[in-house]
């Protein structure tokens, strides 16, 4: 793999992780940032160009940004790993909470953000929804107590229930169903067992039940029993209110009419009477008027339904159903929804009876308010869904720290099932790996603030130990004592593996295992550190393989890849005196010589490198001889950085190689002549465009179906009256270095449109020219206003013409870029991304601008048929142009495989050496005369 793939591969994972992340320079300038990190934040790179401008952005106090920007620059400095939990203001102007880990090497920091919001908020939510739920259980009226399903004994009760019932807390917990009863039928132990059974099938049940006090005394209860599952057990939640009242106001209502009024209106309870066919109200008393916020007179205009929660006609079918109910059964509870004047709706008890008044058959319902209830029973189910579902795990223990419930994620992440941990402690998922400061300190926090949150290793039932990042809550009384802890737990595996997937891709050669150009350098600046305290020198050999792509062609690409590998084998076995080995590119290695005291000593360690390869490769059953040629330079002599003296030592090779195979060479002062060439090059650079030595060049695009040219794409050409034909590669960087490129550019604009109007005066109106601008014309110019000025002097229809950018142009400045675009586009002007599929290659932007077209690379086209990435990532492109309703060109096309291939995937617009190499205006004219036959794959 060469360093362009490597770098691809790093970046693409990189852009790519789960993990928000971003690299940062000693400097604090931000290089990088993925995907994620702009989900996650809302910011891109192009919003905070370093440190100082993401804190001014997500930290709106001026004393916070100076104090987090000093304590970065600390860090950094001592490349001090960092792991932290801080809020963020995001982009959208929400605050969200990160865990920020960072690593430093290389002279860059790598920072990966963690949203941990949802976990800080899942944990508060249960401290909080716990805390509510015990404040109201105990604060409600109703006594409330729960039963085991199959005995019948009370496992828990509201102090409502105690005073209620006269008990004790303390002996609440030996009471049956037997001590709260008459025990006289209909209201017997066995009665009540048999209601309980009919419960436990699901069904909620409603009833009033003469009960029993603890001194003995009988009283009346209307009861709602409920089933629940509870810490993974069936149980029966009992909801009882002491009616007692209502029933001797019933019973006195039936005995004479002065008693019924009197306890009609004195009751607590609502009472309604209304007609059992139009379920108009006949009366109401004033606790009825109080609850539903009407006057009684207001009342006696009403009917039943107009009280209910629901719909209108939803509504009077339910109270006539629950009407005919009661006429047939004499009696009936349920709970509904009622809704008071003001517009609010509330839960309420109801009590429906059949019964005779004033010798009128009426529907007498009793109403009592349950909304307290009802919040309490939907708290608790809410705070039991929270705990069940959550995908962290979840451990709760008593003030001992013994297990008292876990959920199913930590039985997932651990493996211990639930009865293995309760009655023990969390320390069965100790794992060694921390001493007893550790815990001391994390007690220590606890015990003081309350919480502590950090990254620990546990040992799961298997013995495998994991990473887990831990937050530990304490749950408090009324009085403020510990009551409860809660711990919170993820599994960091993935993420750690992430990291060090990442590192590795940084810093190592996937094929070969050898550190890569980035630990070259790196290890290079240590090694001269050395070499400055011992006054000795250090030597970095480049080799580069002789006649390898040849090799590689009839090995294949496979072959050719073992081959590699057993190449870097054999240097590192073969020379013990070398201290590291390196792979810079496809064939090219490095290896480092430390500790030399003479120069001369570094020949000898060339010739030992050389004679290396005197005994053959063997690859399956082909045997490879191979030579190498090797370019040496010395530190301190030849440079003073390990970038100098990489690059002089790869120049070395490159004039070795020039001398034939198996040669070698040392970096000599005579190498700078090549840059003073350079610049007598681009002095008569600036002379080119006065003395009209700059012509363009025209390249086909042509449809591989029909033969037609459908475009062309406009090359620059340097004609020296010297040097002869100057290619763009050797003269373009340097009028991007000296400002040259803008009256260029502008040049081959006006040119590429005027020479497109011959284009139509010969036949081809709809021919398109493509225009290739720079990144410097693009960002220093306004190339929308230069685009709209040339087309309105030469009279070219915008939509005869396109504009080519690359990749990297498109996420520099994204949210300029968009403007810039969109103003070009505005003018039917089309937008290309050439050489797509070497930078970024993102979704996100590929829909953010308005884009016509994709050209793909002309290294990916070239390699289609010999190479399987090549061909995924290039069938991957044209598939994916094809979905987004966007163009596509392949460029560099020069044998039928590859039209073959192309054609198969659905490309139909082909540019390359195939068809014609770029030719002058007049020789592109005669090509237009005679169409290309339609493409025929061969045989």
């Amino acid at each position: 793999m060469d360093t362009d793939n490597e770098q691809k591969v790093f970046l693409d994972a990189f852009h790519h992780s789960p993990m928000a992340m971003v690299i940062v320079s000693s400097r604090g300038e931000f290089i990088h940032v993925n995907n994620r990190f702009t989900e996650a934040t809302g910011y891109g790179l192009g919003d905070m160009p370093d440190m100082r401008s993401w804190f001014a952005r997500t930290y709106p106090e001026t004393g916070q940004q100076e104090a987090l920007l000093a304590g970065w620059m600390a860090m950094a400095e001592q490349e001090k790993p960092v792991s932290e939990v801080l809020p963020v203001t995001c982009r959208d102007g929400k605050s969200r909470i990160f865990r920020f880990r960072s690593a430093f090497s290389g002279g860059f920091a790598f920072l990966s953000l963690e949203d941990v919001t949802g976990e800080r908020r899942n944990l508060d939510l249960l401290v909080r929804s716990e805390r509510n739920f015990r404040t109201i259980f105990d604060s409600t009226t109703d006594a409330i107590f729960v039963h085991d399903a199959e005995t019948g004994r009370i496992l828990e009760t509201n102090q409502a229930f105690l005073d209620m019932y006269g008990y004790a807390r303390e002996e609440a917990q030996d009471v049956s169903v037997g001590d709260l009863s008459q025990n006289r039928p209909p209201y017997s132990v066995e009665n009540a067992m048999m209601i309980l059974a009919e419960v436990r099938k699901g069904k909620t049940s409603q009833f009033e039940w003469r009960a029993r006090r603890r001194n003995g005394q009988l009283f009346w209860a209307d009861l709602v029993a409920r089933p629940v599952t509870l810490d993974g057990q069936e149980r029966i939640i009992v909801v009882a209110r002491d009616v007692t009242d209502r029933r001797e106001a019933e019973e006195a209502l039936a005995e004479t009419a002065e008693n019924y009024r009197s306890v009609f209106n004195a009751t607590s309870d609502a009472i309604v009477i209304q007609e059992p066919d139009s379920a108009m109200i006949i009366d109401a008393n004033r606790a009825a008027a109080r609850m539903l916020g009407y006057s009684r007179r207001q009342l006696r205009r009403m009917t039943a339904p107009e009280l209910l929660s629901q719909e209108p006609e939803q509504a009077r079918e339910m109270v006539l159903n629950a009407f005919d109910q009661v006429r047939t059964q004499g009696s009936r509870t349920l709970e509904l929804q009622l809704r008071r004047k003001d517009g609010t709706s509330f839960w309420v008890g109801l009590s429906i009876r059949h019964a005779r008044i004033g010798g009128q058959w009426r529907i007498i319902s009793v109403a009592r308010d349950i909304d307290e209830r009802k919040q309490a029973e939907n708290k608790l189910r809410l705070s039991s869904e929270v705990f069940s579902q959550s995908a962290d795990s979840i451990v709760i223990t008593d003030a001992e720290n013994v297990i008292l419930e876990v959920n199913r994620s930590f039985t997932r992440i651990t493996g211990y099932s639930e009865s293995e941990c309760i009655g023990k402690k969390p320390s069965l998922l100790k794992s060694g790996r921390h001493g007893a400061d550790f815990y001391r300190e994390m007690w220590t926090s606890i015990c003081e603030t309350g919480y502590w949150s950090g990254e620990i290793w546990n040992r799961k039932k298997n013995g495998e130990m994991f990473p887990a990042w831990l937050s530990i809550a304490t749950v408090r009384d009324r009085d403020g004592a510990i009551i409860n802890f809660i711990g919170t737990f993820s599994d960091l595996s993935e993420a750690k593996r992430a990291e060090e997937s990442i590192h590795r891709l940084h810093y190592y050669d996937l094929l070969t295992g050898l550190p890569n150009r980035a630990l070259c350098l790196d290890r290079l600046a240590h090694d001269f550190q050395h070499s400055d305290r011992d006054n000795s020198f250090a030597a970095v050999l480049v080799l580069g393989l002789d006649g390898f792509k040849t090799v590689n062609e009839s090995l294949g690409i496979e072959g050719g890849d073992e081959l590699l590998r057993q190449v870097a084998e054999r240097l590192d076995q073969t020379l013990p005196g070398v201290q590291s080995f390196a792979r810079l590119g496809s064939d090219t290695f490095a290896a480092i010589a430390g500790d030399i005291k003479d120069p001369g000593d570094v020949a000898a360690v060339i010739r030992k490198m050389q004679q290396s390869f005197a005994s053959p490769f063997y690859v399956g059953a082909n045997e490879v001889f191979l030579s190498a040629c090797i370019g040496a330079s010395l530190y301190p002599q030849d440079g003073d950085s390990p970038q100098a003296i990489l690059n002089n030592a790869e120049n070395a090779m490159r004039r070795a190689k020039a001398n034939g195979p198996n040669s070698y060479g040392f970096f000599a002062a005579g190498m700078a002549e090549e840059a003073s060439e350079r610049l007598h090059l681009e002095a008569d650079l600036r002379r080119a465009l006065e003395r009209g030595e700059l012509l363009l060049h025209y390249q086909p695009k042509v449809n591989v179906c029909t033969g037609a040219i459908e475009g062309a794409e406009a090359l620059v050409r340097w004609n020296h009256p010297e040097r002869g034909m100057v290619p763009p590669f050797k003269f373009i960087p340097f009028a991007e270095e000296r400002d040259l490129i803008h009256s260029i550019g502008e040049w081959v604009l006006r040119r590429a449109c005027r020479d497109c109007l011959r284009f139509r005066e010969v036949g081809h109106p709809g021919l398109c020219v493509a225009v290739n601008i720079s990144p410097k014309q693009f960002f220093e110019g306004r190339v929308d206003s230069l685009v709209r000025d040339v087309l309105a002097d030469t009279g070219l229809p915008g939509e005869c013409l396109e504009v080519e950018i690359t990749e990297q142009m498109l996420v520099s400045d994204m949210e300029r870029t968009k403007q810039t675009l969109v103003r070009i586009k505005e003018q039917n002007v089309s937008i290309a991304v050439d050489d797509f599929g070497t930078g970024y290659s993102s979704l996100s932007y590929l829909t953010s601008f308005p884009l016509t077209t994709l050209k793909v690379d002309r290294s990916f086209v070239m390699d289609v048929v010999e190479n399987r990435d090549s061909a995924a990532v290039t069938g991957a492109i044209i598939s994916m142009a094809r979905s987004l309703g966007l163009g596509v060109v392949a460029e560099g096309a020069e044998t039928a495989e590859q039209v073959a291939f192309l054609h198969e995937r659905g490309c139909v617009t082909v540019q390359g050496y195939y068809y014609s190499r770029p030719v002058p205006l007049e020789d592109f004219l005669e090509l237009l005369k005679t169409p290309f036959p339609p493409f025929a794959p061969p045989a």
